[in-house]
């Protein structure tokens, strides 16, 4: 499994001082397999708290899945602090798991700031709330804060019954080593490997993604972006290199701010390319697996399984197998020769179809997602 040296990938790096003007050059010493990481102040008015890293960090799925939350949810301007901020439990729960595990960061340096409903909070639900997330977290209840959050910041989008949480660890080499690793590390692996870019993608869609339904099944999966930052090229060569191809009418609309992705043939490439597992969230995944299966063209081909139990069959057999004129069984067999699931010969006057390779894979992704279905 390849790793991520910090101390190759940070070795150039600069602290950045508040408003982004001065910077401190990073120091670091080794021991053993963890490095330590601290800058010094010219003026040496105050010391900067050093921090501590285990030096490898494997680039595998949870790593990528984490920085793809990390690039949709975390703060980059904030010089001061890394902030990290969701109101699913689920999410808050893998972060700081992930960067105790693999990076070393004990949990006492994370600060929790719960933002719930204006008007709604009270010392009871604020006692709960801070049980709630010191339990889930394995934190002290003291670095546990709770704000009565405005109304216009607090869609019904972004309630949850445990408030938005804004997950924060103040320290200025952590939030400038992630960043750095994040742009300069993380970025161009998943522009160029589509097999890393998969997991990052996942951790894209769980952090900014949506589902819209047009009844039971997908219209459009949305990504959002900030155009006032480089996210919006990023997120092209990551679309680009899994060979999902984005709906450029929504790219350029002068109001709209997100990435939408319609078309079955999208769908089923983000289920290729996340190996069924489109976002961390079970519940999300539930919701694409359903509103992907009630596509129309998806139940046509669906049809696959009957095929794969002959040999092989022709439009005269398609069309007897399922009650259909032989005009629109040609129709159905053509656009699956099409879409590369079915190959063909000539037979005389005549094409006889079988299922590919590609075939035999839309068939057990489709069986995977049943079974998923069947024990959510």
């Amino acid at each position: 499994m390849k790793k991520i040296d910090l101390i190759k990938i940070c070795k150039n790096l600069e602290i950045v001082g508040d408003g982004g003007k001065l910077k401190f050059p990073l120091h670091y010493k080794i021991t053993k397999n963890k490095v330590e990481f601290w800058y010094e102040t010219k003026s040496g008015r105050f010391e900067p708290q050093p921090i501590t890293f285990s030096r490898f960090i494997p680039l595998n799925q949870i790593t990528l899945k984490v920085f793809g939350l990390i690039q949709a949810e975390a703060t980059k301007v904030n010089y001061t602090v890394f902030d990290f901020s969701n109101s699913n439990p689920d999410l808050i729960k893998i972060i700081v798991n992930y960067f105790e595990k693999l990076w070393l960061i004990p949990r006492r340096l994370w600060k929790c700031e719960i933002t719930y409903w204006k008007g709604k909070i009270n010392k009871e639900l604020e006692k709960g709330i801070k049980s709630f997330w010191s339990s889930l977290l394995k934190i002290s209840p003291n670095q546990i804060k709770i704000r009565e959050g405005t109304s216009y910041r607090l869609s019904k989008k972004s309630k949850s019954k445990y408030g938005v949480v804004s997950l924060r660890l103040p320290n200025k080499v952590f939030r400038s080593t992630i960043i750095h690793v994040l742009k300069n590390y993380i970025y161009p692996s998943v522009e160029k490997n589509s097999n890393l870019a998969g997991y990052y993608l996942c951790g894209l869609l769980s952090g900014d993604g949506t589902i819209v339904l047009n009844g039971n099944s997908i219209s459009y999966i949305g990504l959002a972006f900030n155009p006032n930052s480089d996210e919006l090229n990023h997120y092209k060569k990551v679309l680009n290199i899994l060979n999902i191809t984005p709906n450029l009418s929504s790219i350029n609309h002068v109001e709209r701010k997100n990435i939408q992705i319609t078309g079955w043939k999208n769908f089923y490439q983000i289920l290729k390319v996340t190996n069924c597992e489109p976002f961390i969230s079970v519940e999300k995944n539930i919701k694409f697996y359903k509103g992907f299966l009630n596509n129309q063209y998806v139940k046509s081909l669906l049809r696959l399984e009957e095929i794969l139990k002959l040999n092989e069959i022709s439009a005269q057999s398609y069309s007897k197998l399922f009650r259909v004129c032989e005009r629109s069984a040609h129709d159905s067999l053509t656009r699956m020769f099409n879409l590369n699931i079915l190959s063909r010969m000539k037979r005389g006057q005549k094409y006889v179809y079988f299922i590919n390779p590609e075939g035999k894979e839309f068939l057990k992704i489709m069986k995977c997602l049943r079974n998923k279905l069947e024990v959510k």
